[in-house]
């Protein structure tokens, strides 16, 4: 701490504070050492503070906001600077979304998860009139299933489904289906969980369609 201390202090009398190139570059290190000895101190949140005091600043400065560690694995709330980080990067990268949409799952903010799960979808069909893939109706379905939305939830959940059959149609089968297939079936659990239907969840979990 006390080297980070004096390094900043030399690059203050050096005239680099406020030098926006400066910032984004090597006095991005001083706050990752010093997050880093927060994090080996058993304190993840003050890391995270310090990792992220700057991400305001460079929210699309998309190679600076990567190197800006929210520390998500070990602490189990989203900070707004975190936030920050997530939404900047998933509207630099869609992506990126996806990661977005976990961190907000995690904190239990599934209504919020949902929405990001479809802007993620407004993305992509936005992008060329190619085949589309199934695992990101799939994915929405969950979503809206745990956000408690079960209208919206069947709506995705149907449309991933017409979609792969669609696409086995036109000869054009995914090279995911498996994995389409199991969040389909997960959405089927929470469904069935949602309906009373515990027991017959509980075997649905326990068996595998593909």
């Amino acid at each position: 701490m006390g080297d980070v201390a004096l390094a900043r202090q030399e690059s203050a009398a050096a005239g680099l504070v406020g030098n926006s190139y400066f910032g984004r570059s090597m006095d991005l290190s001083f706050n990752n050492v010093e997050s880093a000895v927060h994090l080996r101190m058993g304190n993840p949140q003050r890391a995270r503070e310090v990792s992220l005091s700057s991400i305001e600043g460079m929210r699309y400065s998309f190679v600076p906001s990567l190197h800006a560690e929210d520390y998500g694995r070990f602490l189990k709330d989203l900070s707004p600077e975190a936030e920050i980080k997530h939404h900047a990067a998933g509207q630099i990268m869609p992506a990126f979304l996806l990661n977005y949409a976990s961190h907000l799952d995690e904190v239990g903010r599934f209504a919020d998860s949902a929405q990001v799960h479809e802007a993620f979808i407004t993305v992509l069909d936005g992008i060329g009139d190619g085949p589309r893939t199934s695992a990101p109706y799939a994915r929405a379905a969950i979503a809206h299933a745990l956000a408690g939305a079960w209208t919206k939830a069947g709506a995705w959940a149907e449309r991933a489904q017409s979609n792969m059959v669609q696409r086995v149609a036109d000869g054009q089968s995914e090279d995911n289906s498996s994995a389409v297939v199991e969040l389909l079936d997960l959405y089927k659990v929470l469904e069935r969980s949602h309906n009373g239907e515990d027991v017959m969840a509980r075997r649905v979990f326990a068996a595998r369609s593909q």
